[in-house]
Protein backbone atom coordinates (compact mmCIF):
# COMPACT_ATOMS: atom_id res chain seq x y z
CA UNK A 1 0.00 0.00 0.00
CA UNK A 2 1.29 3.44 -0.93
CA UNK A 3 2.40 5.94 1.71
CA UNK A 4 1.41 9.59 1.19
CA UNK A 5 2.78 12.53 3.12
CA UNK A 6 -0.04 15.07 3.50
CA UNK A 7 0.61 18.65 4.56
CA UNK A 8 -1.89 21.06 6.14
CA UNK A 9 -1.93 24.39 7.98
CA UNK A 10 -3.32 24.27 11.50
CA UNK A 11 -3.95 26.88 14.13
CA UNK A 12 -5.44 27.26 17.59
CA UNK A 13 -9.25 27.50 17.50
CA UNK A 14 -9.15 27.31 13.69
CA UNK A 15 -8.17 23.72 12.93
CA UNK A 16 -6.45 20.99 14.91
CA UNK A 17 -6.41 17.15 14.60
CA UNK A 18 -8.47 15.26 17.17
CA UNK A 19 -5.76 12.61 17.40
CA UNK A 20 -2.65 14.26 18.89
CA UNK A 21 -0.46 11.82 16.93
CA UNK A 22 -1.68 13.36 13.67
CA UNK A 23 0.46 16.23 12.52
CA UNK A 24 3.64 14.84 14.02
CA UNK A 25 4.86 13.57 10.66
CA UNK A 26 5.71 10.16 12.11
CA UNK A 27 2.29 8.58 12.78
CA UNK A 28 1.25 6.37 9.82
CA UNK A 29 -2.31 5.18 9.32
CA UNK A 30 -5.05 4.73 6.73
CA UNK A 31 -7.86 5.80 9.09
CA UNK A 32 -9.61 8.93 7.89
CA UNK A 33 -8.58 11.84 10.17
CA UNK A 34 -11.00 14.05 12.07
CA UNK A 35 -10.49 17.62 13.18
CA UNK A 36 -11.94 20.23 15.51
CA UNK A 37 -11.98 23.99 15.23
CA UNK A 38 -13.90 26.82 13.62
CA UNK A 39 -13.20 25.48 10.10
CA UNK A 40 -13.81 21.80 10.80
CA UNK A 41 -16.79 21.51 8.42
CA UNK A 42 -14.73 22.99 5.58
CA UNK A 43 -11.79 20.66 6.24
CA UNK A 44 -14.20 17.70 6.46
CA UNK A 45 -15.32 18.45 2.91
CA UNK A 46 -11.68 18.52 1.85
CA UNK A 47 -11.12 15.20 3.63
CA UNK A 48 -13.98 13.63 1.65
CA UNK A 49 -12.27 14.76 -1.55
CA UNK A 50 -8.84 13.40 -0.57
CA UNK A 51 -9.69 10.29 1.47
CA UNK A 52 -13.13 9.40 0.09
CA UNK A 53 -16.32 8.77 2.04
CA UNK A 54 -15.19 5.57 3.80
CA UNK A 55 -13.67 5.47 7.26
CA UNK A 56 -10.40 4.15 5.85
CA UNK A 57 -8.55 5.30 2.75
CA UNK A 58 -7.02 3.13 0.05
CA UNK A 59 -3.55 4.40 0.98
CA UNK A 60 -1.46 4.93 4.10
CA UNK A 61 -0.62 8.49 5.02
CA UNK A 62 1.07 10.67 7.58
CA UNK A 63 -0.01 14.22 8.40
CA UNK A 64 2.58 16.98 8.50
CA UNK A 65 1.78 20.36 10.02
CA UNK A 66 3.24 23.28 8.09
CA UNK A 67 5.68 25.65 9.76
CA UNK A 68 5.73 29.20 8.43
CA UNK A 69 8.83 30.35 10.28
CA UNK A 70 11.11 29.29 7.40
CA UNK A 71 11.12 30.80 3.94
CA UNK A 72 13.00 30.05 0.73
CA UNK A 73 12.53 31.90 -2.53
CA UNK A 74 9.19 33.18 -1.21
CA UNK A 75 7.94 29.66 -0.41
CA UNK A 76 6.65 29.04 3.11
CA UNK A 77 4.51 26.49 4.92
CA UNK A 78 3.22 23.58 2.86
CA UNK A 79 4.55 25.05 -0.38
CA UNK A 80 8.06 24.92 1.04
CA UNK A 81 7.39 21.40 2.31
CA UNK A 82 6.38 20.29 -1.21
CA UNK A 83 9.42 22.03 -2.71
CA UNK A 84 11.80 20.26 -0.31
CA UNK A 85 10.16 16.85 -0.91
CA UNK A 86 9.03 16.69 2.72
CA UNK A 87 5.38 16.15 1.73
CA UNK A 88 3.40 15.05 -1.33
CA UNK A 89 -0.04 16.76 -1.22
CA UNK A 90 -1.27 20.04 0.22
CA UNK A 91 -4.75 19.03 1.39
CA UNK A 92 -6.15 22.55 1.74
CA UNK A 93 -7.22 24.96 -1.05
CA UNK A 94 -4.38 27.18 -2.22
CA UNK A 95 -3.61 29.42 -5.23
CA UNK A 96 -1.98 27.67 -8.15
CA UNK A 97 1.60 28.91 -8.54
CA UNK A 98 2.36 29.40 -12.20
CA UNK A 99 6.03 28.94 -13.05
CA UNK A 100 6.96 26.77 -10.04
CA UNK A 101 8.27 23.58 -11.65
CA UNK A 102 8.46 21.61 -8.40
CA UNK A 103 4.76 22.15 -7.57
CA UNK A 104 1.78 21.01 -9.65
CA UNK A 105 -1.94 20.72 -8.95
CA UNK A 106 -3.78 17.57 -7.97
CA UNK A 107 -7.20 19.01 -8.84
CA UNK A 108 -8.76 22.36 -9.69
CA UNK A 109 -11.37 23.60 -7.22
CA UNK A 110 -12.46 26.67 -9.15
CA UNK A 111 -11.72 30.28 -10.01
CA UNK A 112 -11.60 32.99 -7.36
CA UNK A 113 -10.30 36.52 -6.87
CA UNK A 114 -8.47 38.67 -4.33
CA UNK A 115 -10.53 40.48 -1.69
CA UNK A 116 -9.55 42.80 1.12
CA UNK A 117 -11.06 42.75 4.57
CA UNK A 118 -11.08 45.59 7.11
CA UNK A 119 -13.56 47.30 9.44
CA UNK A 120 -15.53 50.50 9.86
CA UNK A 121 -17.51 52.32 12.53
CA UNK A 122 -21.18 53.02 11.99
CA UNK A 123 -22.87 56.00 13.60
CA UNK A 124 -26.32 56.62 15.05
CA UNK A 125 -25.93 60.37 14.66
CA UNK A 126 -27.57 62.56 12.04
CA UNK A 127 -27.72 66.27 11.26
CA UNK A 128 -30.14 68.60 9.54
CA UNK A 129 -29.73 69.44 5.90
CA UNK A 130 -28.80 72.94 4.72
CA UNK A 131 -30.47 74.07 1.50
CA UNK A 132 -27.96 76.89 1.07
CA UNK A 133 -25.26 74.27 0.39
CA UNK A 134 -26.83 73.85 -3.04
CA UNK A 135 -25.48 77.25 -4.05
CA UNK A 136 -21.96 76.08 -3.28
CA UNK A 137 -22.27 73.74 -6.26
CA UNK A 138 -21.32 76.74 -8.41
CA UNK A 139 -17.89 78.28 -7.98
CA UNK A 140 -17.35 82.04 -7.91
CA UNK A 141 -16.16 81.88 -11.53
CA UNK A 142 -19.35 80.12 -12.61
CA UNK A 143 -21.52 82.68 -10.85
CA UNK A 144 -19.59 85.55 -12.46
CA UNK A 145 -20.01 84.00 -15.90
CA UNK A 146 -23.75 83.57 -15.35
CA UNK A 147 -24.07 87.18 -14.20
CA UNK A 148 -22.00 88.41 -17.16
CA UNK A 149 -24.20 86.51 -19.63
CA UNK A 150 -27.27 87.93 -17.93
CA UNK A 151 -25.94 91.53 -18.32
CA UNK A 152 -24.83 91.01 -21.93
CA UNK A 153 -28.19 89.53 -22.83
CA UNK A 154 -29.97 92.46 -21.19
CA UNK A 155 -27.81 95.03 -23.05
CA UNK A 156 -28.37 93.39 -26.43
CA UNK A 157 -32.07 93.11 -25.76
CA UNK A 158 -32.34 96.83 -24.90
CA UNK A 159 -30.32 97.76 -27.97
CA UNK A 160 -32.52 95.60 -30.17
CA UNK A 161 -35.69 97.16 -28.74
CA UNK A 162 -34.38 100.63 -29.49
CA UNK A 163 -33.77 99.65 -33.08
CA UNK A 164 -37.18 98.03 -33.41
CA UNK A 165 -39.04 100.96 -31.82
CA UNK A 166 -37.57 103.34 -34.41
CA UNK A 167 -39.24 101.31 -37.14
CA UNK A 168 -42.57 100.58 -35.49
CA UNK A 169 -44.39 101.45 -32.36
CA UNK A 170 -44.03 98.89 -29.58
CA UNK A 171 -44.83 98.82 -25.93
CA UNK A 172 -42.08 99.65 -23.47
CA UNK A 173 -41.66 96.54 -21.34
CA UNK A 174 -39.50 95.74 -18.32
CA UNK A 175 -36.65 93.97 -20.12
CA UNK A 176 -34.77 93.10 -16.92
CA UNK A 177 -37.69 91.06 -15.65
CA UNK A 178 -38.10 89.53 -19.11
CA UNK A 179 -34.46 88.38 -19.16
CA UNK A 180 -34.78 86.99 -15.64
CA UNK A 181 -37.93 85.09 -16.66
CA UNK A 182 -36.09 83.75 -19.66
CA UNK A 183 -33.34 82.33 -17.44
CA UNK A 184 -36.03 80.52 -15.46
CA UNK A 185 -37.39 79.19 -18.79
CA UNK A 186 -40.70 81.03 -18.30
CA UNK A 187 -40.51 83.48 -21.20
CA UNK A 188 -39.37 83.65 -24.83
CA UNK A 189 -37.25 86.55 -26.07
CA UNK A 190 -37.94 86.33 -29.80
CA UNK A 191 -40.71 88.94 -29.52
CA UNK A 192 -39.97 92.46 -30.88
CA UNK A 193 -36.23 91.96 -31.37
CA UNK A 194 -34.03 92.27 -34.41
CA UNK A 195 -32.82 89.32 -36.47
CA UNK A 196 -29.19 89.56 -35.29
CA UNK A 197 -30.29 89.80 -31.69
CA UNK A 198 -32.53 86.77 -32.18
CA UNK A 199 -29.53 84.70 -33.31
CA UNK A 200 -27.47 85.83 -30.37
CA UNK A 201 -30.36 85.25 -27.98
CA UNK A 202 -30.81 81.71 -29.28
CA UNK A 203 -27.21 80.88 -28.35
CA UNK A 204 -27.64 82.38 -24.90
CA UNK A 205 -30.88 80.48 -24.51
CA UNK A 206 -28.94 77.23 -24.76
CA UNK A 207 -26.53 78.52 -22.11
CA UNK A 208 -29.35 79.41 -19.73
CA UNK A 209 -31.00 76.04 -20.31
CA UNK A 210 -27.80 74.14 -19.46
CA UNK A 211 -27.28 76.33 -16.40
CA UNK A 212 -30.80 75.72 -15.16
CA UNK A 213 -30.64 71.95 -15.72
CA UNK A 214 -27.26 71.70 -13.99
CA UNK A 215 -28.41 73.60 -10.95
CA UNK A 216 -31.62 71.60 -10.84
CA UNK A 217 -29.62 68.36 -10.69
CA UNK A 218 -27.23 69.41 -7.91
CA UNK A 219 -29.69 71.12 -5.60
CA UNK A 220 -29.93 69.29 -2.28
CA UNK A 221 -33.36 68.31 -1.05
CA UNK A 222 -32.43 65.97 1.83
CA UNK A 223 -33.96 67.07 5.10
CA UNK A 224 -31.66 64.88 7.23
CA UNK A 225 -28.10 63.72 6.52
CA UNK A 226 -26.53 60.57 7.97
CA UNK A 227 -22.70 60.59 8.09
CA UNK A 228 -21.30 57.92 5.78
CA UNK A 229 -18.51 55.74 7.22
CA UNK A 230 -15.23 55.59 5.32
CA UNK A 231 -14.52 52.23 3.70
CA UNK A 232 -12.15 51.33 0.85
CA UNK A 233 -13.64 50.24 -2.46
CA UNK A 234 -10.45 49.97 -4.51
CA UNK A 235 -6.69 49.65 -4.26
CA UNK A 236 -6.33 53.40 -4.68
CA UNK A 237 -8.48 54.00 -1.59
CA UNK A 238 -6.14 51.77 0.42
CA UNK A 239 -3.07 53.56 -0.95
CA UNK A 240 -4.55 56.91 0.05
CA UNK A 241 -5.27 55.63 3.57
CA UNK A 242 -1.67 55.59 4.77
CA UNK A 243 -2.50 54.76 8.41
CA UNK A 244 -3.55 51.12 7.97
CA UNK A 245 -1.14 48.17 7.92
CA UNK A 246 -1.47 45.67 5.07
CA UNK A 247 -1.63 41.94 5.81
CA UNK A 248 -1.40 39.30 3.07
CA UNK A 249 -1.95 35.58 3.54
CA UNK A 250 1.30 33.74 2.82
CA UNK A 251 -0.05 31.84 -0.21
CA UNK A 252 -1.64 34.94 -1.71
CA UNK A 253 1.45 37.07 -1.18
CA UNK A 254 3.55 34.48 -2.98
CA UNK A 255 1.05 34.45 -5.87
CA UNK A 256 1.13 38.25 -6.20
CA UNK A 257 4.93 38.48 -5.99
CA UNK A 258 5.25 35.98 -8.83
CA UNK A 259 2.73 37.71 -11.08
CA UNK A 260 3.63 40.13 -13.86
CA UNK A 261 4.81 43.61 -12.90
CA UNK A 262 2.14 45.08 -15.17
CA UNK A 263 -0.80 43.54 -13.29
CA UNK A 264 -2.93 45.71 -11.02
CA UNK A 265 -2.37 43.42 -8.03
CA UNK A 266 1.42 43.51 -8.35
CA UNK A 267 1.50 47.29 -8.82
CA UNK A 268 -0.59 47.70 -5.68
CA UNK A 269 1.60 45.26 -3.72
CA UNK A 270 4.76 47.19 -4.61
CA UNK A 271 3.17 50.53 -3.69
CA UNK A 272 2.27 49.38 -0.14
CA UNK A 273 5.39 47.32 0.54
CA UNK A 274 6.50 49.65 3.34
CA UNK A 275 3.21 49.06 5.18
CA UNK A 276 3.36 45.26 4.87
CA UNK A 277 2.53 43.68 8.21
CA UNK A 278 5.35 41.12 7.83
CA UNK A 279 7.81 43.86 8.85
CA UNK A 280 6.06 44.11 12.21
CA UNK A 281 4.65 40.58 12.59
CA UNK A 282 7.67 39.10 14.36
CA UNK A 283 7.65 41.76 17.07
CA UNK A 284 3.86 41.47 17.39
CA UNK A 285 4.07 37.71 17.96
CA UNK A 286 6.85 38.15 20.54
CA UNK A 287 4.70 40.61 22.49
CA UNK A 288 1.73 38.23 22.43
CA UNK A 289 3.55 34.92 22.90
CA UNK A 290 2.30 34.56 26.47
CA UNK A 291 -1.32 35.26 25.55
CA UNK A 292 -3.83 32.43 25.23
CA UNK A 293 -5.31 31.73 21.74
CA UNK A 294 -8.71 33.27 22.60
CA UNK A 295 -7.15 36.59 23.63
CA UNK A 296 -5.04 36.65 20.47
CA UNK A 297 -8.15 36.00 18.38
CA UNK A 298 -10.02 38.82 20.15
CA UNK A 299 -7.26 41.40 19.74
CA UNK A 300 -6.65 40.43 16.12
CA UNK A 301 -10.37 40.90 15.48
CA UNK A 302 -10.36 44.29 17.22
CA UNK A 303 -7.36 45.43 15.17
CA UNK A 304 -9.17 44.56 11.96
CA UNK A 305 -12.53 46.04 12.96
CA UNK A 306 -10.81 49.24 14.06
CA UNK A 307 -9.11 49.57 10.67
CA UNK A 308 -5.60 49.19 12.11
CA UNK A 309 -4.85 46.63 9.42
CA UNK A 310 -6.38 45.41 6.17
CA UNK A 311 -6.28 41.69 5.36
CA UNK A 312 -5.95 40.30 1.84
CA UNK A 313 -7.11 36.79 1.01
CA UNK A 314 -9.10 34.91 -1.60
CA UNK A 315 -12.82 35.62 -1.91
CA UNK A 316 -13.59 32.07 -0.73
CA UNK A 317 -11.39 32.39 2.37
CA UNK A 318 -12.97 35.73 3.28
CA UNK A 319 -16.38 34.06 3.56
CA UNK A 320 -15.01 32.02 6.47
CA UNK A 321 -12.99 34.89 7.92
CA UNK A 322 -16.06 37.13 8.06
CA UNK A 323 -17.95 34.53 10.09
CA UNK A 324 -15.07 34.09 12.54
CA UNK A 325 -14.83 37.88 12.98
CA UNK A 326 -18.58 38.30 13.49
CA UNK A 327 -18.66 35.34 15.88
CA UNK A 328 -15.83 36.82 17.94
CA UNK A 329 -17.50 40.24 18.05
CA UNK A 330 -20.88 38.78 19.07
CA UNK A 331 -19.40 36.65 21.87
CA UNK A 332 -17.64 39.60 23.50
CA UNK A 333 -20.84 39.82 25.56
CA UNK A 334 -20.18 36.38 27.05
CA UNK A 335 -18.57 35.99 30.46
CA UNK A 336 -15.97 33.60 29.02
CA UNK A 337 -14.51 36.42 26.95
CA UNK A 338 -14.99 39.19 29.51
CA UNK A 339 -12.98 37.33 32.15
CA UNK A 340 -10.02 37.33 29.73
CA UNK A 341 -10.06 40.82 28.18
CA UNK A 342 -12.75 42.69 30.12
CA UNK A 343 -15.97 44.16 28.78
CA UNK A 344 -14.96 45.34 25.31
CA UNK A 345 -18.39 45.00 23.74
CA UNK A 346 -19.41 48.68 24.22
CA UNK A 347 -16.31 49.67 22.22
CA UNK A 348 -17.11 47.25 19.41
CA UNK A 349 -20.89 47.66 19.28
CA UNK A 350 -20.73 50.02 16.29
CA UNK A 351 -17.81 48.27 14.57
CA UNK A 352 -18.48 46.06 11.54
CA UNK A 353 -16.24 44.17 9.10
CA UNK A 354 -15.98 45.31 5.50
CA UNK A 355 -15.17 43.05 2.53
CA UNK A 356 -14.64 44.32 -0.99
CA UNK A 357 -12.36 43.96 -4.01
CA UNK A 358 -10.83 46.14 -6.67
CA UNK A 359 -12.67 46.01 -9.98
CA UNK A 360 -9.38 45.44 -11.84
CA UNK A 361 -8.12 42.57 -9.70
CA UNK A 362 -7.05 39.38 -11.46
CA UNK A 363 -8.68 35.98 -11.02
CA UNK A 364 -6.66 32.90 -10.13
CA UNK A 365 -7.18 29.15 -9.73
CA UNK A 366 -7.76 27.58 -6.33
CA UNK A 367 -6.32 24.04 -6.30
CA UNK A 368 -5.13 21.12 -4.22
CA UNK A 369 -1.36 21.27 -4.78
CA UNK A 370 1.11 18.38 -5.00
CA UNK A 371 4.73 17.71 -5.84
CA UNK A 372 5.29 17.62 -9.58
CA UNK A 373 7.10 14.26 -9.34
CA UNK A 374 4.37 12.70 -7.18
CA UNK A 375 1.95 10.22 -8.80
CA UNK A 376 -1.30 9.87 -6.83
CA UNK A 377 -3.38 6.78 -6.18
CA UNK A 378 -5.70 5.79 -9.04
CA UNK A 379 -8.86 6.25 -6.93
CA UNK A 380 -7.61 9.60 -5.62
CA UNK A 381 -6.81 10.68 -9.16
CA UNK A 382 -10.31 9.77 -10.36
CA UNK A 383 -11.96 11.63 -7.47
CA UNK A 384 -9.83 14.69 -8.11
CA UNK A 385 -10.72 14.69 -11.80
CA UNK A 386 -14.44 14.84 -10.96
CA UNK A 387 -14.09 17.65 -8.41
CA UNK A 388 -14.27 20.55 -10.82
CA UNK A 389 -17.26 19.05 -12.64
CA UNK A 390 -19.12 18.66 -9.33
CA UNK A 391 -18.68 22.35 -8.54
CA UNK A 392 -16.67 21.83 -5.37
CA UNK A 393 -16.14 25.55 -4.83
CA UNK A 394 -19.92 26.02 -4.63
CA UNK A 395 -19.94 23.18 -2.09
CA UNK A 396 -17.28 25.00 -0.02
CA UNK A 397 -19.32 28.20 -0.07
CA UNK A 398 -22.47 26.25 0.77
CA UNK A 399 -20.73 24.75 3.81
CA UNK A 400 -19.83 28.25 4.92
CA UNK A 401 -23.41 29.49 4.53
CA UNK A 402 -24.79 26.59 6.58
CA UNK A 403 -22.96 27.59 9.78
CA UNK A 404 -22.93 31.15 11.11
CA UNK A 405 -21.42 30.77 14.59
CA UNK A 406 -17.87 29.50 14.16
CA UNK A 407 -16.97 29.48 17.87
CA UNK A 408 -19.93 27.96 19.72
CA UNK A 409 -18.78 24.38 18.93
CA UNK A 410 -15.14 25.18 19.68
CA UNK A 411 -15.40 26.95 23.04
CA UNK A 412 -17.77 25.40 25.61
CA UNK A 413 -20.15 27.61 27.55
CA UNK A 414 -20.79 30.21 24.86
CA UNK A 415 -24.31 31.52 24.37
CA UNK A 416 -26.16 31.36 21.06
CA UNK A 417 -25.49 34.64 19.20
CA UNK A 418 -26.78 33.75 15.73
CA UNK A 419 -28.97 36.85 15.48
CA UNK A 420 -26.06 39.22 16.22
CA UNK A 421 -23.81 37.29 13.84
CA UNK A 422 -26.36 37.48 11.01
CA UNK A 423 -26.69 41.23 11.52
CA UNK A 424 -22.91 41.63 11.49
CA UNK A 425 -22.61 39.60 8.28
CA UNK A 426 -25.44 41.52 6.59
CA UNK A 427 -23.46 44.77 6.96
CA UNK A 428 -20.11 43.33 5.84
CA UNK A 429 -20.70 44.21 2.18
CA UNK A 430 -23.14 47.10 2.57
CA UNK A 431 -22.71 50.00 4.98
CA UNK A 432 -24.52 50.10 8.29
CA UNK A 433 -26.13 53.54 8.48
CA UNK A 434 -28.83 55.05 10.63
CA UNK A 435 -32.32 54.60 9.21
CA UNK A 436 -34.15 57.91 8.82
CA UNK A 437 -37.93 57.72 8.61
CA UNK A 438 -40.51 60.51 8.66
CA UNK A 439 -39.09 63.49 10.53
CA UNK A 440 -40.44 67.00 11.22
CA UNK A 441 -39.58 69.64 8.65
CA UNK A 442 -36.44 71.07 10.22
CA UNK A 443 -33.94 72.23 7.64
CA UNK A 444 -31.20 74.71 8.41
CA UNK A 445 -31.84 78.13 6.79
CA UNK A 446 -35.15 76.92 5.32
CA UNK A 447 -37.15 79.29 7.55
CA UNK A 448 -34.88 82.20 6.63
CA UNK A 449 -35.52 81.60 2.94
CA UNK A 450 -39.27 81.30 3.64
CA UNK A 451 -39.22 84.62 5.56
CA UNK A 452 -37.32 86.30 2.70
CA UNK A 453 -39.86 85.04 0.13
CA UNK A 454 -42.70 86.26 2.35
CA UNK A 455 -41.07 89.70 2.49
CA UNK A 456 -40.75 89.87 -1.31
CA UNK A 457 -44.36 88.72 -1.70
CA UNK A 458 -45.52 91.44 0.71
CA UNK A 459 -43.59 94.16 -1.15
CA UNK A 460 -45.05 92.96 -4.47
CA UNK A 461 -48.53 92.99 -2.97
CA UNK A 462 -48.07 96.55 -1.66
CA UNK A 463 -46.83 97.71 -5.08
CA UNK A 464 -49.84 96.06 -6.76
CA UNK A 465 -52.28 97.75 -4.36
CA UNK A 466 -50.65 101.15 -4.97
CA UNK A 467 -50.94 100.67 -8.73
CA UNK A 468 -54.64 99.74 -8.38
CA UNK A 469 -55.28 102.81 -6.20
CA UNK A 470 -53.61 105.11 -8.75
CA UNK A 471 -55.72 103.71 -11.59
CA UNK A 472 -58.91 104.13 -9.58
CA UNK A 473 -58.08 107.81 -8.84
CA UNK A 474 -57.69 108.48 -12.56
Amino acid sequence: MSLYRLCLDTGDLVLSPDNPKHGSGTFITNEKPSFSGSLVDIQSLGNDIIFGLKTHSSFNFTLIQATKTESYNGLTGCHLSLFRNQSDIYIQPTPYLIGEESIDFLSILGQTSIEFLTGYSSSDSSFDGDVTESFSSFSVTNLLVIFLVFVVLLCFLKLSHKLVRKKKRTKNRNLTFKVFSHFLMKDFLAENISKSCFQFTFILTLFSYVTFIFFNSVIKTDLVYVPKPYVPYSYQDIINNKTAWIWFSADLELLIKRSSLRTTDRSFYDSVEERNWKHFDKKYKENNKNMDPISVLIFDTLNLLSGIWIEFASATSNIFKLKIICSTKAHLKDNNFQTLVGNLYPQTKHLYPWASSDENTNYFLAVFAKRSAFTPDVKLKRRSQRIFEAGVQVMFEGKSESTNDRLIDVLPGLENRNQEIRECLSFSRKLKMKEVGFVPLKVVNFLRIWYFNTLLFSCSLIALIREIIKKNKK
